[in-house]
């Protein structure tokens, strides 16, 4: 992920998800733990040239869903209702 273009969604099926950086001295910062049903990247879908500046790993083997920003565009347009149901995890 560390300097890819963020222009996908990550759902994670199964499996564990670790986000890390690496500081200045070489130590490896966790910054998040991604599980079951949860989706990464969601901050690339509101900026468009916005690029990883993380490495990602899995900590436990799984199954991960990638989803390109322009299908999920084109799916809330289509879809009000879905769109009301995925955008309403941000708004509650």
């Amino acid at each position: 992920m560390d300097g890819d273009k963020a222009d996908h969604l990550y759902l994670i099926e199964s499996g564990q998800l670790k986000l890390t950086k690496t500081t200045t001295d070489g130590k490896e910062l966790t910054l998040q733990v991604f599980s079951d049903g949860e989706l990464v990247g969601v901050p690339g879908l509101f900026e468009e040239n916005l690029s990883y500046n993380t490495t990602a790993s899995m900590l436990q083997a799984g199954e991960i869903n990638i989803i390109p920003r322009q299908s999920l565009e084109r799916l809330l347009l289509k879809n009000g209702l879905f769109c009301a149901e995925f955008c309403g995890g941000w708004v509650s």
